[in-house]
């Protein structure tokens, strides 16, 4: 049986980086409106070169929020549920831009990414956790740690992978739950912190992107909007099934 929680704390970020357009301040607030209803988000924000659209009256309660200025686009989700709502709710926002002429078909893209930060909490105890990181996922050699002559107290793993095209920055390790609010400060985040009975969690925050320096159209945007965003949520079910049992 696996001692992770099904509880979802977790922070999906998109974002499109583009060549500046600063014709595009002509079209926030008649463009506000429209993605506004095209993604069903009810509440705006119009501040100098930036557009938001969320689903809360206050912005900072927002548990989804998508924005445009002139040089980025993204789209912002606090706890997700499945790994299909995060990729088709992006893709939802770039169709929208892309079918601007102003915005144009093919932009010059300079960076795609999702980010995927989760926390993973944990029925057992920290040392329990930590150990169990060290065995499967990453550990120092015992010359290392022979060097300090102590014991491992603490330990993380960031690992960074080019796959493809593609890169990936990752990071993880075990966390008590105070540690946690350093972390995930959203009120969202904050709430289930604060009541849920488990104090450890396995923080795991994974960075998928290109950096192109080309032109790509809809069909590309969305081939990698759906595979950074399926294959973050994948990896970190993996993670947390190797680390099980």
């Amino acid at each position: 049986m696996s001692e992770f929680s099904s509880i979802k704390l977790n922070e999906f970020i998109f974002e499109i980086r583009f060549e500046a357009n600063p014709s595009l301040l002509d079209y926030l607030g008649r463009w506000t409106s429209e993605l506004r209803d095209k993604v069903g988000l009810e509440h705006w924000r119009i501040s100098p070169g930036k557009a938001d659209v969320y689903d809360n009256i206050d912005i900072e309660l927002a548990g989804e929020r998508a924005y445009f200025t002139v040089k980025t686009a993204g789209f912002v989700k606090i706890n997700c549920v499945n790994e299909k709502f995060f990729p088709n709710k992006s893709l939802q926002i770039m169709k929208f831009l892309l079918s601007k002429d102003e915005f144009g078909k093919k932009p010059l893209i300079n960076r795609l990414g999702v980010r995927g930060r989760f926390a993973n909490y944990y029925s057992n105890t920290f040392d329990e956790l930590k150990n169990v990181l060290s065995d499967r996922y990453v550990s120092p050699t015992k010359s290392v740690v022979d060097i300090f002559g102590g014991s491992i107290s603490d330990i993380a793993g960031p690992l960074d992978f080019d796959i493809g095209d593609g890169k990936i920055k990752s990071n993880t390790g075990p966390m008590l739950g105070q540690q946690l609010t350093d972390y995930f400060k959203h009120p969202l985040h904050l709430e289930i912190i604060d009541s849920t009975s488990s104090n450890v969690a396995l923080y795991f925050d994974v960075d998928y992107y290109i950096v192109p320096k080309s032109k790509m159209d809809i069909s590309e945007i969305k081939t990698y909007i759906n595979r950074f965003g399926g294959e973050i949520w994948r990896v970190n079910e993996d993670v947390r099934n190797l680390l099980s049992g």
